[in-house]
């Protein structure tokens, strides 16, 4: 009998401050003023859990979980930018206003596998007990009053896994599980099956298909630097469903290993929130509606390949990536298929592991990338359809060190080697423009680029 106990407590506190020239609406469209505005991120995250394996006989094992997870967050921004239609033509306009959310997550976690061996491989069998209460309250400037969400549900999965092999040739990794979500309810099934050919010859091939469901949904913000909220399916909010379908092959002449893999998704149900869609194109009565989007579909093809190949006392690993991710919605552009912000078609990745002293070893890494969407394209077509390539090379100084008691890894790490100026996305700045009296105020796109060169250190203690 083996008991596991780890826990986990993090958080941050950001806050920006700075002056912004703001349209006062209040009063004639030409005026303005400087503003004192700040940014804030606050978040913690708190984990325990408690892991009990159990040998029942030489073949049994049953593996026992209990842990619980608290998640805190808050964001304020007060010089967010919104995008609104309006008008008889419905123009396009934009306003600098305040934006703030506040979203917690608890749950607790009771799962218990029991896995029984045989001479060709094993099966695993067990469930899994979830009880998420989250609650989420959100100021915009889209809507007229604050809107707020509690959610409470249970979830119920039940699983069966087999991996091994039929003969000496072929490897077997086949599931089924079933959920059960309480707010429907919803009860769906996920299958998955992977096969693959000459598993530990010089060569292999394989291929695989897995249905997978998402009822706890992590919303990112692309255009600003909060950590996301975390949302519950509901009642009439399907969950976000997606189909994976891969195939590859693996070539192993002597140390060197080649990889060539390629995959296409489906997803079905994706939720976006509005203010980061393109939300001049939604039609929607945001008083009567939540402020995210649960309907959107995605579709994902890619051709990766990774090579990794020892030079003596040196091990260089180059991976590259061709990919193409599209989002579509039927309230966003007559719901044509159209970019996702993340859609990067080519990257390339390099690494090279430098040994110095027994322990201790120095990795290069290069990484490099074609220019993601350039959304202001959407309301100017003079803008290019993308943005400019990514490049980067990043250090890494990471060493081990025996104690009597635990093992020290100390770990020193510099991004952006060069710190070179790459974009990450593209966005509106108001502006004075004109050379003559009386100037106006426009919006005009400007770059934001990734971050520059940054240090740092990382202490970590194995026991």
């Amino acid at each position: 009998m083996r008991l596991t106990l780890s826990g986990y407590l993090g958080g941050d506190d950001a806050r920006q401050q700075a002056q912004r020239l703001m349209l006062r609406w209040d009063a004639r469209p030409s005026d303005f003023e400087w503003v004192d505005v700040e940014t804030r991120q606050r978040w913690t995250n708190r984990t325990v859990s408690a892991r009990l394996t159990y040998r029942m006989g030489a073949a049994l094992h049953l593996e026992t979980l209990l842990a619980t997870t608290a998640y805190e967050s808050r964001y304020t921004k007060d010089d967010f930018l919104y995008a609104f239609t309006g008008g008889g033509l419905q123009k396009l306009f934009r306003r600098l206003a305040p934006f703030a959310y506040t979203n917690a997550l608890t749950e607790w976690r009771w799962e218990q596998a029991l896995q029984v061996a045989q001479e060709a491989g094993y099966w695993t069998l067990g469930y899994t007990l979830q009880h998420l209460d989250l609650s989420y309250e959100e100021h915009s400037a889209v809507r007229s009053r604050p809107f707020a969400e509690k959610q409470r549900a249970v979830q119920t999965d039940a699983f069966l896994q087999y991996e091994g092999r039929t003969g000496a040739l072929l490897k077997v990794l086949a599931g089924l599980r079933l959920h059960a979500f309480s707010t429907g309810p919803y009860v769906r099934l996920s299958p998955r099956l992977q096969l693959t050919l000459h598993p530990e010859g010089q060569w292999s091939a394989g291929v695989g298909f897995s249905r997978n469901y998402q009822f706890l949904h992590h919303l990112a913000f692309e255009n600003m630097n909060s950590t996301g909220i975390w949302l519950l399916t509901g009642r009439n909010q399907p969950p976000t469903v997606v189909d994976n379908m891969s195939a590859g092959v693996q070539l192993r002449p002597g140390r060197t290993r080649l990889q060539l893999d390629a995959y296409a998704r489906r997803f079905a149900n994706v939720w976006q929130h509005e203010v980061v869609a393109p939300f001049f194109l939604i039609t929607r009565d945001p008083e009567t509606t939540t402020p995210w989007l649960t309907g959107a579909r995605s579709r994902a093809y890619g051709l990766e390949m990774l090579l990794d190949q020892p030079l003596g006392p040196l091990r260089a690993t180059l991976a590259y990536a061709l990919s193409r991710v599209d989002l579509a919605h039927d309230a966003l552009n007559s719901g044509a298929w159209y970019p996702a912000p993340w859609d990067r078609r080519h990257q390339l990745r390099a690494y090279l592991d430098v040994p110095l002293w027994p322990g201790s070893t120095l990795t290069v890494a290069w990484f490099s990338a074609s220019g993601p969407p350039n959304t202001e394209r959407y309301t100017d077509l003079a803008q290019p359809e993308r943005l400019g390539p990514y490049h980067r090379m990043d250090l890494t100084l990471t060493s081990r060190y025996r104690m009597p008691v635990a093992t020290a890894e100390l770990r020193l790490g510099l991004f952006n080697l060069f710190d070179r100026a790459n974009p990450w996305y593209r966005a509106p700045v108001l502006v004075l423009v004109g050379e003559r009296l009386p100037r106006r105020f426009a919006f005009a796109p400007v770059d934001v680029y990734d971050l520059g060169r940054q240090a740092s250190f990382e202490l970590v203690l194995h026991f």
